[in-house]
């Protein structure tokens, strides 16, 4: 959740995002990058000003430390985020004791949060409200 609204809908995927109907496709800076993930938006000035060179560094770096496919998905002042290797590590199976290996997938989707937090700077001033912002 930011503080600060985010004006229209941006969708990075690296498939197709569902739903895409209303938003049209835009190619970035970064050739790698257009080749690795899909940008959808129904705001590509908002688009541009997220999607920063350093963002899209940082994106694919993140892309490349995680398993499975990377959804993002800015929607008014929040950001969705799917990262998808058809496992359910938020699922621990009770048929047998649990273990450190078990707890460790949970621990890690949950550092998971807060790296996504750190590696794409959602703390800095372009997502907090200025003083006298509505």
């Amino acid at each position: 959740y930011f503080d600060k609204p985010i004006e229209g809908l941006l969708q990075i995927a690296q498939r197709r995002p569902h739903n895409t109907r209303k938003l049209r496709k835009i190619e970035t800076e970064s050739i790698q990058f257009n080749k690795k993930f899909r940008v959808y938006t129904n705001n590509q000035e908002m688009a541009f000003y997220l999607i920063t060179p350093l963002m899209l560094e940082r994106l694919m770096l993140f892309e490349k430390a995680n398993r499975g496919k990377i959804c993002l998905g800015f929607i008014k002042n929040q950001l969705h985020v799917g990262v998808n290797d058809a496992k359910d590590y938020l699922e621990l199976k009770f048929k047998k004791p649990i273990n450190r290996e078990d707890l460790q997938y949970l621990i890690d989707d949950f550092e998971l949060i807060s790296n996504i937090i750190d590696e794409f700077r959602l703390y800095t001033p372009k997502f907090m409200k200025r003083k006298g912002e509505a």
